[in-house]
């Protein structure tokens, strides 16, 4: 791929379905968690030997992974140049006991802790153009707390998929860029009007 020194934009898909590596007891995938780990290995080496790189789609990125992949010396550089990023997060789905999705710990980890930790803070200065989509809904359960994500001073650009609005600290986020913030766009989104949530879903989503 470092042949190509002229490459702006990179696109990596993987599989729809994934599932989180548990000693065999867990559901079987083609792609498991070790598996996109030694992809993103060989990838993040060669982008980061493409000066000209600006612009990063990850289709199906795993939701919750090891975070000792996203600490190497390459990804922080990759991250640190790009100005386009995009995200489309998969989800493990069990079709046997289907109500136990939404409480997976990996699901949390990887909204609450992994996307604004690892990707959206060390950006906020950076990018111009940022998507976040997944094949679930989220934003509420799992939640993502943009109070603690600064505005992304640069941003021009900014679309969800799948995000369920119901705290007017969601939408104040969103029109904190108003200043910046030439296209919005809002793809199957929800507006909650009624909440009926467990005391840990509470906590999370009214701290105070």
């Amino acid at each position: 791929m470092h042949t190509f020194q002229k490459i702006e934009e990179v696109q990596l898909r993987f599989a729809e379905e994934c599932a989180v590596d548990d000693d065999g007891w867990g559901k079987e995938v083609a792609e498991t968690e070790g598996f996109r780990a030694e992809i993103l290995e060989l990838v993040l080496p060669a982008i980061r030997r493409i000066d000209s790189v600006k612009s990063l789609t990850l289709k199906n990125l795993q939701d919750s992974h090891d975070e000792r992949d996203f600490v190497s010396e390459d990804f922080i550089t990759v991250r640190q140049r790009i100005r386009k990023l995009h995200l489309q997060i998969a989800t493990e789905y069990v079709d046997a006991a289907p109500e136990y999705n939404i409480d997976k710990p990996a699901l949390h980890q990887g909204f609450s802790d992994i996307l604004p930790n690892i990707w959206l803070k060390p950006m906020s200065h950076q990018l111009t153009h940022l998507s976040l989509y997944s094949d679930c809904l989220w934003g509420v359960w799992p939640i993502v707390d943009f109070r603690c994500i600064p505005p992304f001073t640069q941003l021009r650009s900014l679309s969800l998929g799948n995000f369920m609005f119901a705290h007017d600290w969601q939408t104040n986020w969103i029109t904190a860029h108003s200043s910046t913030l030439e296209a919005l766009f809002l793809d199957d989104c929800s507006i909650v009007t009624d909440l009926s949530m467990t005391e840990e879903q509470a906590r999370a989503n009214f701290p105070d």
